[in-house]
């Protein structure tokens, strides 16, 4: 569920804080998980806000995304080989 409304963040565009953002998404963190575990994240509108109307921001989402992808795999293909080889059921 989305927490929604986090008082008294930034709501002004802050380009270095968007890049720990998606350093957390490019570590498989989802996007609303991180911004709801830091306060000093903007909220999910706030951050959609500044992703629509930045274009630095929608290229550095986008690679942040596709780095989570690979992330998510490495862990599937662990999981994958741990089941093949016994190591769990």
């Amino acid at each position: 569920m989305i927490k929604g409304n986090k008082m008294g963040n930034t709501t002004n565009y802050d380009f270095k804080l968007c890049e720990e953002i998606c350093e957390e998404v490019a570590a498989g963190k989802n996007v609303i998980a991180a911004l709801d575990g830091n306060k000093k994240f903007p909220s999910w509108s706030t951050f959609r806000r500044w992703k629509n109307d930045n274009e630095e921001l929608r290229t550095l989402y986008v690679n942040a995304i596709q780095d989570k992808s690979e992330a998510v795999l490495f862990e599937i293909d662990s999981i994958a080989l741990d089941l093949r080889q016994g190591k769990i059921e």
